[in-house]
């Protein structure tokens, strides 16, 4: 079962994943991390969009090797992924992007349109949809 402070939707074949804190227990980063992979299975969810402006915490030491294995599954499925930030977290994510060369598919943003139009979602409601 789900972290009850996590949100994972599709819709039109992007992949909306919402955090309101990163302290997960064990269990729940397992169970996290099963149902993204079960998403990456289908090979028509090519985009991404990481809702992490509400989040609070840190991951454990025990959840990070984790969140590494499944990032790295994540850069290799998605062609375009956009996370949404507070200002600090943004820059400093886009910093580490264009050092590592995927500024161009890999990219954080505070503004929700901007993240959107990132991903080339036009609707204006499509976070209302979700």
């Amino acid at each position: 079962m789900l972290p009850a402070n996590t949100i994972l939707k599709i819709s039109n074949q992007v992949l909306y994943w919402k955090n309101s804190t990163f302290w997960f227990t064990q269990v729940e980063a397992e169970a996290l991390y099963e149902a993204i992979s079960r998403i990456l299975a289908d090979p028509l969810v090519t985009r991404m969009i990481i809702d992490n402006r509400d989040a609070t915490g840190s991951f454990s030491d025990s959840v990070e090797a984790m969140w590494d294995d499944l990032l790295l599954k994540l850069s290799n499925h998605f062609d375009i992924c956009a996370t949404l930030e507070n200002s600090m977290t943004a820059a400093m994510m886009n910093q580490i992007s264009k050092g590592s060369g995927v500024l161009h598919k890999v990219r954080s943003f505070v503004d929700v349109e901007k993240a959107m139009a990132f991903v080339g979602i036009s609707d204006k409601n499509f976070l209302s949809n979700i």
